[in-house]
C-alpha cells in the first residue's frame, strides 16, 4: 500500500470513528431514504422480489418463483430479477411497483443473472441449452421480445455484467455440466470447465478467455470497478477432491493482467467452506467485500495490492451492496438482518442496524435504487 493511500485510509478511519459518535447519522437521517432489492421470501415460503429501505420498511412482491440475481436499467431504473435453477422465468419491477413476468425460450434455461446494455435498450441473460453449453440471450429490454443470442464460450454461464466501456460483456462461466437429477455435474472425474470470458456485446465476438489453475473451482459471481478491475467469487467442488487442503476462493483480474488468485491464510479459506456467494467493490476505497453464507463471514480485500484486510461475521450472510448516503457496505442474510459496515474499520455501524420480521433475504442484494419500498 502506497504512503498516499495509507494516509488516506488513516484519515478516513478518523472520519469513520467520528461517525460512530452519532452526529453524522442525525444529519444524514434528514436525507431521502435509500432502497435495496433482493430475491426473497416470506415466512409462508412465498417467493418474490423483496425490498428494504434504510428507515426499516420492507415488503415482498410475489412472483411465484425463487429468484436469484437482479440488475437495474440505466435509463429508467426498472429492476429485472432472474430465476435460479431451474431458471424458467424472469420478472421486471417498475418504479411504480408494476410486475411483469417473462419466460425462457423452449430448450433453454436461465442461469440466474442478466444485465442491461449501456443504453438500456437490450437485456442480456445467461442461459444454457441441453448439455450445458452457454448462451447469452438478447432481448428487447422493454417488451422482452427475443432478438437473438451469442455463445458464452463456455459451460454454464452464471453472472454477467457490462464493463465500464459500455460494450464488453464479462461472463462468469461456472463450468458445471448439468445432469438430469440435480442440474449439476454428476461425474467426480469431470473437469469443472470454468472460465472468465469477455465478449463484444455488439456482435458476440470473443475478446479474451481466462481459466483458473484449480480445475475443481467454479467461477460464479463478479463485480467490476470503474477502472475495469474485476473481483471474482469462486466455489470449489470439494466433494470431487481427494484432499482436505485449502483452496483460494477469490480471484482478481486487473486491466491488461492475467487472472490471479487472492491470498489469505489457509485456515480462513477452510472456514469459508469452499463457497463465496456474492461480491461488491467499493470504488472510493478500492476495497472488495465477498460474502460466504456457509462460512458466515464477509471478507474484505484491498485491491491495489490484493491485501486481505479482515472480515465481519454474520450468520448465513450472502447479499452485499453499497450505501451511497452512509458511504459503507450493506449486507443481508436469510434471517432478515441488514448490517452496515464501515469500509475502513470493517466494523458495523450499529445505529443503522435493521431487521425485517416479514422478509428473508436471498443470495444477492441490489441498490441503492430509485424504486421505493
Amino acid at each position: 500500500m502506497s504512503l498516499s493511500r495509507r494516509t488516506f485510509l488513516q484519515q478516513a478511519s478518523v472520519i469513520s470513528t467520528l461517525s460512530l459518535a452519532g452526529l453524522p447519522y442525525a444529519v444524514r437521517a434528514e436525507s431521502a431514504n435509500e432502497y435495496w432489492w433482493s430475491a426473497g421470501s416470506d415466512h409462508s415460503d412465498g417467493n418474490g422480489v423483496a425490498g428494504f429501505s434504510d428507515n426499516g420498511n420492507s415488503r415482498l412482491l410475489e412472483t411465484g418463483f425463487r429468484g436469484h440475481g437482479l440488475c437495474v436499467s440505466p435509463d429508467d431504473g426498472r429492476i429485472v430479477m432472474m430465476a435460479r435453477r431451474p431458471g424458467m422465468r424472469g420478472a421486471e419491477l417498475t418504479a411504480d411497483q408494476n410486475l411483469t413476468l417473462f419466460d425462457v425460450r423452449p430448450g433453454r434455461q436461465f442461469q440466474g443473472h442478466a444485465c442491461f446494455s449501456a443504453d438500456g435498450a437490450r437485456l442480456f441473460t445467461s442461459e444454457i441449452v441441453d448439455g450445458g453449453d452457454g448462451r447469452i440471450g438478447i432481448r428487447n429490454a422493454h417488451d422482452f421480445s427475443w432478438l437473438g443470442e451469442f455463445s458464452s464460450y463456455g459451460t454454464e454461464p452464471h453472472e454477467i455484467k457490462m464493463m465500464p466501456d459500455g460494450v464488453t460483456l464479462a461472463i462468469a462461466n461456472g463450468g458445471l455440466t448439468p445432469s438430469a437429477d440435480d442440474g449439476r455435474t454428476a461425474d467426480k472425474n469431470a473437469l469443472v470447465q470454468s472460465s472468465l470470458v469477455f465478449i463484444d456485446s455488439r456482435d458476440g465476438r470473443l475478446i479474451h478467455k481466462y481459466s483458473l489453475p484449480e480445475n475443481k473451482a467454479s467461477i460464479r459471481h463478479l463485480d467490476i470497478a470503474p477502472d475495469g478491475t474485476l473481483v471474482i467469487a469462486l466455489q470449489v467442488q470439494r466433494q470431487w477432491l481427494d484432499d482436505t487442503e485449502p483452496r483460494a476462493l477469490v480471484a482478481i483480474r486487473r486491466p491488461d493482467e492475467p487472472l490471479q488468485l487472492l491470498e489469505a491464510p489457509g485456515n480462513l479459506w477452510l472456514a469459508l467452506r469452499d463457497y463465496m456467494g456474492s461480491v461488491v467493490i467499493h470504488p472510493d476505497y478500492g476495497v472488495a467485500g465477498v460474502t460466504s453464507p456457509r462460512g458466515n463471514l464477509v471478507v474484505f480485500w484491498e485491491l491495489s495490492q490484493g491485501k486481505l484486510l479482515g472480515y465481519f461475521p454474520l450468520h448465513d450472510v450472502c447479499g452485499i451492496a453499497l450505501s451511497q448516503q452512509h458511504d459503507c457496505f450493506v449486507v443481508t442474510n436469510s434471517a432478515g438482518d441488514m448490517r452496515f459496515i464501515d469500509p475502513v474499520s470493517l466494523k458495523e455501524l450499529k445505529p443503522l442496524r435493521r431487521h425485517s420480521d416479514t422478509v428473508r433475504w436471498d443470495n444477492h442484494l441490489l441498490g441503492p435504487l430509485p424504486v421505493s419500498v
